[in-house]
């Protein structure tokens, strides 16, 4: 097959990408000035156009990954890049979709082989996705020195917001509808949207949204001693300082640490934590005074359509590596997640006289106080204006990471993205599963924001009728009202 390059001209200045007569890729373009030297810890500037074209052929370099798990991705602070699938053929206004991935605000990359837009820009999508920074880098806070009793935080949100502004801008010149840009993520990725969407900032950036496991108020579940206002999670970052003996170090001299020293000294297990965590704060330069999680209790956030779900064993991977843990141990890790009225309910409910027992207890947590009930209360409200959408995805297919965890976190994208890997993409089950699951996205994209039409073969949610998809072997509809343990949860976390 043969490949020609395609121009565009855009605020970043002239583009080349790649065409080969089916999808056009734009790969590795900047949208913002490298965050390096004097801007680390700030919020990102726009990308200031060069007299030289940029040649978008390849992924840009990746974030800095804060996981142990090692990868292969050439990883720099230079690292604000998107990147763009498009259909070949001209079309009139092409949907657009946009992805934030997950990983914990420690690890993730748009240059993933499972976040590859190709195979749905082969479906008529225009796919974005995009990098922003992770841990200590995209989300510590720091002292403001040049405005006292200020903060400076939230720079990977803030990566995101200008990914997202750039996309608004330009996307017409690749052919997308700038009136008709899907949002979607999943985990973190997840909780930045739901943030988002209590933000005045994002109000004209996108019109409908797709939330793989998890809402904001997740945070508080997973990252208790992250989440806050900067003053209340400030101790993080002397904490970390400390540890690096830079107490007393200047900001202007913190820009020059080697990022080696910091990479070090974040967590390995943050579900666990032994070291600082970070994470999105309850920055009033973003979002409305009151908190993240009320705005979203009290019903204070953008409606818009909406597709949510989580996987049927969305605790296991986050208690994989946990060997022992004592009652005492037990106690404190749910109080410190659901406080300690909720806490006494779920010791009623659930016995836990062995290890065991505590980890199943642990996961059921993870899975409804983490995902399942947060999902349920933004979808309540939502639903009332809005078409809302409600899946699980209970395929345990003969791969080794499902025969360790089951459905596991993150294991529905790469069906929803149409990129089974090579052990599944044979196998006929997955593959009509995942071309079943790929319409269904594609539908929502395409969908327009305005006429608002339901989806084919699936049923409105409401808080009344809470009717959800379950995407398996065999696909099929029920109610969450019916689920026992939906109710009990529900009753526990109201």
């Amino acid at each position: 097959m043969s490949v020609v390059k395609k121009i565009v001209e855009t605020a970043s200045g002239k583009i080349i990408g790649k065409d080969d007569g089916i999808v056009t890729a734009f790969l590795g373009i900047p949208f913002a000035q490298p965050p390096i030297g004097t801007l680390r810890w700030k919020a990102p500037e726009k990308y200031m156009p060069q007299a030289s074209v940029i040649i978008a052929d390849n992924f840009g370099n990746s974030p800095i990954q804060f996981s142990s798990t090692k990868t292969k991705l050439n990883e720099s602070e230079d690292c604000l890049f998107l990147n763009i699938w498009k259909p070949s053929q001209k079309h009139p206004k092409i949907p657009v979709f946009v992805w934030i991935y997950g990983g914990g605000f420690v690890s993730g990359s748009s240059s993933f082989p499972a976040y590859n837009g190709r195979h749905l820009a082969e479906h008529g999508i225009l796919f974005v996705s995009f990098n922003y920074r992770l841990s200590s880098l995209g989300f510590m806070v720091l002292k403001n020195e040049e405005k006292p009793g200020c903060f400076d935080c939230n720079y990977g949100l803030k990566d995101q917001l200008l990914a997202l502004e750039w996309v608004k801008e330009n996307i017409e010149v690749f052919g997308g509808d700038s009136n008709n840009i899907t949002v979607g993520g999943e985990s973190v990725g997840a909780f930045s949207i739901t943030a988002l969407l209590t933000s005045a900032k994002t109000k004209e950036l996108f019109h409908k949204v797709i939330l793989l496991s998890g809402t904001i108020e997740a945070l508080r579940r997973f990252m208790p001693k992250a989440y806050g206002t900067p003053d209340e999670v400030y101790h993080n970052t002397e904490r970390l300082l400390s540890k690096l003996n830079l107490a007393n170090t200047s900001f202007a001299n913190l820009q020059k640490i080697p990022i080696k020293r910091f990479i070090s000294h974040t967590p390995i297990n943050h579900f666990f934590p032994t070291e600082p965590e970070f994470s999105i704060v309850e920055d009033d330069e973003i979002f409305p005074k009151g908190g993240l999680e009320e705005s979203i209790r009290n019903n204070s956030f953008r409606k818009l359509p909406m597709m949510l779900g989580f996987t049927n064993d969305e605790g296991t991977v986050f208690t994989s590596q946990l060997k022992q843990m004592s009652r005492a141990e037990y106690i404190v890790w749910l109080k410190n997640r659901l406080g300690n009225s909720f806490a006494e309910k779920i010791y009623a409910f659930f016995p836990d006289k062995t290890f065991a027992e505590r980890i199943k207890i642990i996961q059921l947590v993870f899975k409804f106080a983490g995902f399942i009930i947060p999902e349920l209360r933004i979808a309540d409200y939502n639903s009332t204006s809005q078409n809302t959408y409600i899946f699980s995805f209970n395929r345990v297919s003969c791969s080794r990471l499902c025969e360790l965890y089951g459905a596991y976190h993150s294991s529905e994208i790469q069906y929803f993205m149409g990129n089974l890997p090579e052990n599944l993409s044979s196998n006929l089950t997955d593959c009509n599963l995942s071309e079943s699951m790929v319409s269904a996205w594609i539908e929502f994209i395409k969908n327009s924001p305005i006429n608002n039409i339901p989806l084919t073969n699936w049923p409105l949610y409401s808080k009344q009728e809470r009717y959800f998809k379950t995407f398996d072997e065999n696909i099929s509809e029920g109610n969450l009202n019916s689920n026992k343990t939906t109710r009990l949860f529900l009753e526990i976390l109201k």
